[in-house]
């Protein structure tokens, strides 16, 4: 809807660590979406289990709902926005409500 602000899909309460306190958190721009890509992952005492927090930002000025739009039409674009390669790190000031 045109009110519609946030949308978390696939989403569960973890409460753990991060392993980089917000300072290098790594983005990705995607020009096909006009969206932001921010992975934060999870310090895990287990080394062989990861988590990682992926949060995905409509660039200014894009609805919510061209995104949702192109998701649906097109099934293995979330598989390979979070599978994807070219990502870099870089400091980044996220503010999340708790």
């Amino acid at each position: 809807t045109p009110e519609t602000r946030l949308i978390i899909l696939n989403s569960i309460y973890f409460k753990g660590a991060w392993m980089k306190q917000f300072r290098n958190n790594l983005t990705d721009e995607n020009a096909d979406l006009h969206i932001e890509i921010i992975d934060l992952p999870y310090r895990s005492e287990n080394k062989d289990v990861k988590f990682v927090f992926t949060v995905i930002l409509p660039n200014q000025g894009v609805q919510l709902d061209a995104i949702e739009q192109k998701l649906a039409s097109q099934p293995n674009l979330m598989k390979k926005l979070l599978n994807r390669q070219n990502i870099r790190t870089e400091l980044l000031h996220l503010y999340l409500p708790k």
